[in-house]
C-alpha cells in the first residue's frame, strides 16, 4: 500500500507541472500575439484588448475629451512622414488598430462604410503601432479600407495620448482638439455618437 500511495502522489506532482507549464505556454503565445489573454473593458464595458506590452494587468486609457491632441509625427503606409497636426483644419476619428486585435477587425467595415459615406465631411485615419506595412496593407485590402492608415512605429503616439488599449477611435474637432472618444469595439450608435459630437451628423 506504502508503494501506491507513492505512486499516486507522484503522479499527482507530474500533472501538477504539466498543468503549470500549459499554463504558461498559452499565456507566452497571447502575449507574442499582441493581444491580452482576457479582455479588459473600458468604462462604458465594452471589451477592449491591451496594446502595449508594458501595460498595467487592467489598463485604462486616458480620458483625452475637451484636450488638443499631441502633435506627434507618424508614417504613412507609402513612407512619407506626416504629423497629427496636420489633420487641423477638417474634423477627423481616428481609429487605433492592430491585425490581431479581434474587435479592431470586427469594427473595421463599419468605419469603411463611414468614409465612403461621410468622407467629404470627416477625415478618417487609422493609427496603427504594431504591424508591418505588408501585415497592414493585406488586413486593409481584406475589409476594404479606403482611409488612411498612420504607423505610430516608436510608440510616441501610444505615449503622449495614454492609450493602452485597442481599439480606440477619437473624435478631433478641426481646431485639433479631442471631443470624443471610445474605447473597445464601435457599433453604429457609438459611431453615431461620434460624428455626432464632430458636427458631421446632427
Amino acid at each position: 500500500m506504502r508503494v501506491g500511495r507513492g505512486r499516486l502522489k507522484d503522479a499527482a506532482w507530474t500533472a501538477v507541472r504539466v498543468g503549470v507549464w500549459l499554463v504558461w505556454g498559452f499565456g507566452t503565445l497571447a502575449w507574442l500575439a499582441g493581444c491580452a489573454a482576457e479582455p479588459a473593458a473600458d468604462s462604458d464595458g465594452v471589451p477592449s484588448y491591451e496594446l502595449r506590452r508594458d501595460a498595467p494587468v487592467n489598463p485604462t486609457n486616458a480620458d483625452l475629451r475637451g484636450r488638443p491632441l499631441p502633435d506627434v509625427g507618424l508614417v504613412t503606409s507609402t513612407g512619407v512622414a506626416v504629423r497629427t497636426s496636420d489633420l487641423r483644419g477638417r474634423p477627423a476619428l481616428l481609429n487605433v488598430w492592430y491585425s490581431t486585435c479581434e474587435p479592431c477587425r470586427r469594427e473595421m467595415p463599419l468605419l469603411a462604410d463611414a468614409h465612403r459615406t461621410w468622407g467629404a465631411a470627416v477625415d478618417v485615419v487609422g493609427i496603427n503601432p504594431q504591424d508591418d506595412d505588408a501585415t497592414a496593407a493585406r488586413f486593409v485590402a481584406t475589409y476594404g479600407v479606403g482611409y488612411d492608415t498612420w504607423f505610430d512605429r516608436d510608440g510616441a503616439f501610444l505615449r503622449a495620448t495614454g492609450i493602452a488599449t485597442a481599439p480606440v477611435t477619437l473624435a478631433v474637432d478641426a481646431a485639433g482638439t479631442v471631443v470624443d472618444q471610445a474605447a473597445g469595439e464601435l457599433d453604429a450608435a457609438r459611431l453615431e455618437r461620434l460624428l455626432a459630437a464632430l458636427g458631421v451628423l446632427p
